[in-house]
């Protein structure tokens, strides 16, 4: 074979690159050129390789207004909600939004700019940004969503349109807006729960045996029930254990004059969360960790505001133990 030489094209910017002058016919020297450029492409599209081609620049699709098959306004949503989501499903548009306000503003589902699902039950908030994927491979498609806070969740593209009224023959229904359950799209992750113990009521400073002491106070006058959940390093937990029978704690115990177990004479009073009692609860944990969980999460349900029967109890995580055998 015969060598072939090309001369050397040399090229020096002293003014810097070219700018677009042109608005039609991007870098039509022919020797080659570099074309500063907005709002264009030059990579393979409609047949036309690698020529430089004039695009649209972002648009708006949907309009941002209340478009509830049930119960839309017609009306604009309000300002302060955050994207939170956005993906193509099958070649339909999903988004998932969040409020600043969201005692007030819901969050909520669009595809392909229709809301599909709004619901205060959706636990999704601004605080805690999303993980998400999907899977197109199943019938109408699918998408997964988590965020470190809650269960993961997994939502059926088809089935939010079509209780939407947005697939031919399909009725709006309230599924994914009043009648909203989250227990039907979470993924639970699975580990052996037991019954945690109630051990007995101390007073004073905690032992330093206790694997986990969880506020230095003592319990206001009431009643307590525990229970516990395993938590990974990526955010997935376990539903919460069986809990604990319901452990009063009232103002003063003293056993005084009298040898019976454990307490003689109690002392109760008003309720009032302002004023503690001296008492805190020991509560002993069993577990399992075949799952190699990362730490126990501790849920506390209280009954200490004089409510009616009905009222649910003030529910909270009071602490976390993170060391695993």
């Amino acid at each position: 074979m015969k060598q072939q030489h090309h001369p050397i094209d040399l090229r020096t910017y002293q003014k810097g690159v070219n700018s677009d002058s042109n608005k039609e016919i991007l870098g039509s020297d022919d020797k080659g050129t570099y074309v500063d450029a907005l709002n264009m492409r030059n990579l393979s599209m409609d047949g036309n390789n690698y020529a430089s081609k004039k695009i649209k620049g972002e648009e708006v699709l949907y309009e941002n207004i209340d478009n509830r098959c049930i119960g839309g306004t017609g009306l604009p949503l309000s300002g302060n909600y955050i994207c939170m989501m956005s993906q193509e499903i099958n070649d339909h548009i999903v988004e998932i939004w969040a409020s600043e306000t969201p005692l007030s503003n819901p969050p909520l589902f669009r595809a392909d700019g229709k809301i599909v699902a709004y619901s205060f039950d959706i636990p999704i908030d601004i605080n805690n940004p999303l993980q998400y994927d999907k899977n197109e491979s199943c019938i109408g498609g699918e998408f997964y969503v988590t965020n470190n806070n809650t269960p993961p969740m997994v939502f059926s593209l088809k089935d939010l349109m079509v209780n939407s009224g947005m697939l031919p023959g399909s009725t709006c229904t309230q599924k994914y807006f009043e009648d909203f359950n989250i227990d039907e799209f979470v993924i639970q992750t699975t580990g052996t729960l037991y019954k945690p113990a109630f051990i007995k009521q101390i007073s004073g400073i905690a032992s330093s045996f206790f694997d986990g002491v969880f506020g230095s106070l003592g319990l206001a006058v009431g009643s307590y029930s525990y229970s516990y959940r395993y938590v990974t390093t990526d955010g997935d937990r376990t539903p919460f254990s069986p809990i604990t029978e319901l452990i009063p704690v009232v103002r003063n115990a003293s056993a005084q004059f009298n040898p019976y177990f454990p307490n003689s004479r109690t002392f109760g009073s008003d309720a009032n969360t302002t004023s503690v009692s001296p008492y805190g609860n020991h509560i002993r944990i069993r577990y399992d960790n075949d799952a190699n969980f990362s730490f126990i999460e501790i849920r506390r349900d209280a009954w200490y505001a004089a409510d009616a029967i009905d009222v649910p109890p003030v529910s909270e995580i009071i602490g976390s133990v993170f060391y695993f055998c």
